[in-house]
C-alpha cells in the first residue's frame, strides 16, 4: 500500500477529482437541481496544478528504473517528465474549455468526467510494463474520445464521425489484439523489458516483427498520429 501512496499519488489524485467532481455533480443536480456551472472548472485547474507540482517538485528522483507490482508498472524520472508534460497541457486546455463554454452551452460534468479518464488512462499507459496493459488503457482512451466526439447530441455530424470512428477502431483493435497474441506465442510473455531482452538475445521468427508492425499500426490509427491520422 505505501509504493502505491509513493509512486502512484499522481494517478490517486485524479481518481480523488473524480469523485469530487461526481459528488459536486450530485450535490447540485439533487439538492440544488442545477448542472455544474463553468466556474467548477477552477476547481479542476487547481487539482491539476497540485499534481503538476507533485509531480515537478515532490518527484522522488531515481537513477534506474523501478519495477513496481511484480513489474507490472515502470517508476522512472522520464515517466515522470511525461506526466508533466501531460497535465501541463491539460491545464491549457482547461483554459481554453474555460474561456469555450462561455460561448457554446455543452455539457461540463460529462467532459471533465472523460478529460480525467483519459489523463488517468494515459498516465497508467505510460507506466505499464505489460502489453496488454497498454491495450486495455489505449481503448479506455478510444471510449472516451468516442463519446467526447459525438458528446454533443444536437450535431449530427458529431455523432456520425464518432460511430465511423468507433467502426474503425473496432476493426483495427483487432489487428491489434491479433498481433499481440502472436508475440505471446512465439515468445511465451508480454512483458515489455521481457519482450527486448528476447530481441536482443535470442534469433527471432520474423513474424514477430510483422507482429510488431501491426502493433504501431494500431497505435499510429488510434492515437491520430501520421500516417493513418485520417
Amino acid at each position: 500500500m505505501n509504493i502505491i501512496l509513493v509512486f502512484f499519488n499522481s494517478e490517486l489524485i485524479l481518481l480523488f477529482t473524480l469523485v469530487v467532481i461526481f459528488f459536486a455533480y450530485l450535490i447540485e443536480k439533487i439538492i440544488y437541481n442545477k448542472t455544474l456551472s463553468h466556474t467548477f472548472l477552477i476547481l479542476v485547474f487547481l487539482l491539476l496544478f497540485i499534481i503538476l507540482y507533485n509531480i515537478i517538485f515532490l518527484n522522488i528522483n531515481v537513477s534506474s528504473k523501478i519495477y513496481l507490482l511484480d513489474n507490472y508498472f515502470i517508476y522512472s524520472n522520464f515517466i515522470q517528465n511525461i506526466k508533466s508534460y501531460i497535465i501541463f497541457l491539460s491545464l491549457i486546455f482547461v483554459i481554453y474549455l474555460y474561456n469555450f463554454v462561455t460561448l457554446v452551452k455543452i455539457p461540463i460534468f460529462e467532459y471533465i468526467v472523460l478529460i480525467i479518464i483519459i489523463i488517468l488512462s494515459l498516465f497508467l499507459m505510460i507506466s505499464t510494463n505489460h502489453l496488454f496493459f497498454i491495450f486495455l488503457f489505449l481503448e479506455m482512451i478510444n471510449l472516451s474520445l468516442y463519446v467526447l466526439i459525438g458528446l454533443n447530441k444536437y450535431s449530427n455530424f458529431g455523432i456520425e464521425i464518432a460511430y465511423k470512428y468507433f467502426i474503425q477502431s473496432s476493426y483495427v483493435t483487432l489487428i491489434g489484439l491479433f498481433g499481440v497474441s502472436i508475440i505471446y506465442v512465439k515468445t511465451g510473455t508480454l512483458f515489455i523489458s521481457e519482450l527486448s531482452f528476447i530481441l536482443n538475445t535470442f534469433p527471432v521468427d520474423n513474424i514477430v516483427y510483422f507482429s510488431f508492425l501491426l502493433i504501431f499500426i494500431t497505435f499510429f490509427f488510434k492515437l491520430g498520429l501520421f500516417p493513418l491520422h485520417n
